[in-house]
This record gives structure tokens, C-alpha cells and sequence, in this order.
């Protein structure tokens, strides 16, 4: 998937806020809308639906051809791109 290639191993700031349910405290990751590199992926994919997937994230498992899975690692408090999915 060439097209992808430019985007691997990149990062997109983002912040993290703590949210408590029950005893369970859990980590929310919000990116920042206005990274460039965040802008530049929903600019040339913007034919797709796209599901970002921070760590920690759950998500439903059907199949949508029409959608791109972005996934992340957090790497030395960064999150970085580590491989696109259509689906």
C-alpha cells in the first residue's frame, strides 16, 4: 500500500484527560485537529470514513470497505502511525 507509506512512523499531537467510571480510571486521547499531519491524512483520504485507533481503543469489528483504520503506538509520549486498514 504505497499510498500509505508517507504517513508510517509519523506522529499527530494530541492531549490525554483521565476519566474515572466507577474505581477504573481511563485514559482518553483526543488529537489535535489542526496537526498537519492529521490535516494532510483527512485531506487526501477524504474519500473515506476514517477510525483513528489510539491505544486503548475499542471498537466494533464489521467490515466497511468505504472506511480507513489508522492505528497508532505510543512511542516516548508521542503517538505514532504505525499502519493504515481498509475496512
Amino acid at each position: 500500500m504505497e499510498i500509505y507509506k508517507e504517513f508510517i512512523g509519523k506522529n499527530i499531537e494530541f492531549t490525554v484527560s483521565i476519566r474515572k467510571i466507577g474505581d477504573i480510571e481511563y485514559e482518553i486521547y483526543e488529537l489535535n485537529s489542526n496537526d498537519p499531519v492529521y490535516l494532510k491524512i483527512n485531506e487526501q483520504f477524504s474519500d473515506k470514513t476514517l477510525r483513528f485507533w489510539v491505544p486503548g481503543t475499542v471498537g466494533t469489528c464489521e467490515v466497511n470497505r468505504d472506511r480507513l483504520n489508522i492505528y497508532f503506538k505510543k512511542e516516548n509520549n508521542k503517538l505514532v502511525i504505525e499502519c493504515f486498514e481498509i475496512g
